[in-house]
């Protein structure tokens, strides 16, 4: 009896790396994506067998409803409930709310709402991460009936202006929050994102190169997989989305990450995200709350992530691990976007990171996230997207 897949939000390039492995281990594999997106990555995958749509303009329950029906379908076809595996922090929250009837169609594992309140609230975060010891960044609070000119005059700068909860904001990554360098401009940038979102968060800057530990945690809160990356480029660099990244392994950050999960009960796929070192150690910046950018690092690097939330949410035992099922150092961009963020630093005279990119760029073990030339039609769905993203 085979075991059935879907794989949910297909519209994202991340997707990609999760259908071929589970196509690769033996998985049928359902994709499913919303109707308003015209040509979903992974429908084009040699991997997929069942694509599905769902209706863009559904609340959420309903959302889960008619995921639900294809469910359904699945189960009836192959006799046996398949798995749900959720991708978009929408769809996520969605399940967590309103998935109690799914359950009877379908296994997966989801945090619970009270978790995933928590990972929505950045100021609610890190006052869980202070508590259990994590160093967190320091805060400045607009104090009641204070103006944000009289804030500005407190604050040793540079500071960090972003939203609590960026996921509800409907933003690009790159724009999602502001380095402040002095009181001048601090607020004009604080009331602009005090119009997007009610009570900005200020922090201070911290120095260093970010990195992840993503977890996959069972339905009790047990950590079952996880993965180390560090961040080597991004774009645009001046603060954007991974462009390149290393998989890497530090216990001590392990240690912090699962400490942090368990804290808040947390269940499912998440991945939280450090800086540093600062001052001499790593601070958290926040919990994703769903698959990450960065996540075909997971395949890359020879990570069973995949596999293990599809066993996991089946009710297979798996056992505990505090130590790497991936390979270490395993280097992986985004060939044209890290080509803009090595050209930008050529301009800006940074050579030392444009002949970094240069190096990686002609280093035949430094792949491409997403192109895969034996999963082609695929491959050129995504490079003709990079393409028509360019041209708009």
């Amino acid at each position: 009896m085979k075991k059935v897949v879907l794989v949910t939000d297909v519209k994202y390039r991340m997707t990609l790396p999760i259908i071929r492995d589970l196509g690769e281990a033996g998985f049928v594999v359902a994709a499913c994506a919303r109707d308003d997106e015209s040509t979903p990555l992974g429908f084009a995958s040699k991997h997929t067998n069942h694509t599905f749509t769902l209706p863009f303009n559904d609340d959420q329950q309903t959302y889960v409803k008619k995921m639900g029906q294809i469910c359904e379908q699945l189960q009836k076809e192959y006799d046996t409930k398949p798995v749900i595996f959720p991708v978009a922090g929408y769809t996520i929250e969605a399940i967590s709310l309103f998935g109690e009837e799914l359950a009877n169609f379908a296994d997966f594992i989801v945090p619970k709402p009270k978790s995933l309140a928590i990972t929505q609230d950045k100021r609610a975060l890190l006052a869980k991460a202070s508590q259990i010891g994590l160093a967190v960044p320091q805060e400045y609070t607009l104090l009641e009936g204070e103006t944000p000119a009289a804030m500005a005059l407190r604050i040793d700068y540079p500071v960090v202006v972003k939203f609590t909860n960026s996921e509800k904001v409907g933003v690009p990554a790159e724009k999602r929050y502001a380095i402040v360098k002095n009181a001048a401009d601090f607020v004009a940038t604080y009331s602009k994102f005090a119009d997007l979102q009610a009570g900005p968060l200020v922090q201070e800057y911290v120095e260093g190169n970010g990195v992840g530990v993503s977890c996959l945690f069972s339905q009790n809160s047990q950590p079952l997989s996880f993965i180390c990356h560090r961040r080597l480029r991004e774009y645009p660099i001046s603060g954007g989305p991974s462009s390149c990244c290393e998989s890497f392994f530090d216990p001590e950050l392990v240690k912090a990450a699962f400490a942090l999960f368990k804290s808040i009960g947390w269940c499912g796929i998440g991945m939280s995200e450090f800086k540093g070192p600062h001052k001499g150690k790593y601070y958290l910046m926040e919990i994703n709350p769903r698959i990450w950018g960065s996540y075909p690092l997971t395949r890359k690097a020879k990570s069973s992530f995949s596999v293990s939330y599809v066993l996991a949410a089946s009710g297979n035992e798996l056992k505990q691990t505090a130590l790497p099922d991936y390979c270490e150092g395993k280097k992986m961009s985004f060939v044209f976007q890290d080509a803009l963020a090595g050209f930008a630093h050529f301009k800006r005279k940074n050579f030392g990171n444009f002949f970094a990119w240069l190096k990686d760029f002609f280093n035949p073990h430094v792949k491409d996230a997403i192109i895969e030339f034996n999963d082609f039609k695929a491959s050129w769905a995504y490079i003709r997207s990079v393409f028509k993203k360019a041209g708009q």
